[in-house]
């Protein structure tokens, strides 16, 4: 192979590595432009973006299903109060429409009462057995009538009504008008006896008892009217 001469340094360099064969294989080892690989290491911004980019997306897909869920529960609790306050708005037109209808009842069975009870009292025929049948009848869906009361939720009318069926099956008032009806039918004897006056303050104090029992049903008609009044505004209350 035939090399063209070198001069300077690299004549010298050239002779060297000829002139030892054990150390070069050829020259054209030397002279081939072997090409050269640069790598560049990342930088730690160039990796650095990727990341945020990342996070930034997980933290948007976190928030966007927090707020969605956020807005579902305000949803749902603004429903179940809707719900609740349909149901008590029901309810009370429920309570309203029971209470008119059992107020009325026993409104209307303790003028009936009081009534029968002056009937009875004016009759100028002696007392007969059964003359408190009537009475018992309306004393008894009074009674019931304080049930319904009580199971629709209106505290204070039920209490009235209990208050007004006492008054009503009231043994003593019943006993006073035997005894008035029974002391009246003696004023002859008594005259004939001499007692007239001494009749006649019993016959009194029988008849003031009597109208002070009559005058306890009133009262606890009154007081149960005005109760239902009361309830009645409650449950019209928006």
């Amino acid at each position: 192979m035939n090399v063209e001469p070198q001069t300077g340094l690299a004549a010298c360099h050239f002779r060297r590595l000829a002139d030892s064969p054990g150390r070069i294989r050829s020259v054209d080892y030397y002279l081939y432009p072997w090409p050269v690989e640069i790598v560049n290491q990342a930088s730690f911004w160039e990796w650095l973006g990727p990341v945020l980019t990342f996070l930034g997306s997980v933290l948007l897909f976190a928030g966007s299903i927090y707020v969605m869920w956020r807005t579902n529960q305000a949803g749902d609790i603004r429903a179940a109060a809707e719900r609740e306050n349909q149901r008590e708005r029901d309810f009370r037109l429920f309570q309203r429409d029971a209470l008119l209808r059992i107020g009325d009842e026993v409104v209307q069975g303790a003028i009936e009462t009081w009534e029968q009870f002056g009937a009875i009292r004016a009759d100028s025929t002696p007392l007969r057995d059964g003359a408190f049948a009537p009475i018992d009848v309306w004393a008894q869906k009074i009674a019931a009538d304080v049930i319904r009361l009580d199971l629709i939720g209106v505290n204070e009318p039920t209490q009235r009504c209990i208050a007004l069926r006492d008054a009503i099956t009231n043994q003593e008032l019943r006993k006073t008008i035997a005894d008035l009806d029974n002391l009246e039918r003696l004023g002859i004897g008594a005259q004939l006896r001499g007692e007239t006056a001494k009749h006649e303050a019993q016959v009194q104090e029988l008849r003031t008892k009597y109208e002070s029992l009559m005058g306890e049903i009133q009262t606890a008609r009154s007081a149960f009217g005005e109760s239902v009044k009361q309830e009645l505004a409650r449950t019209n209350r928006p």
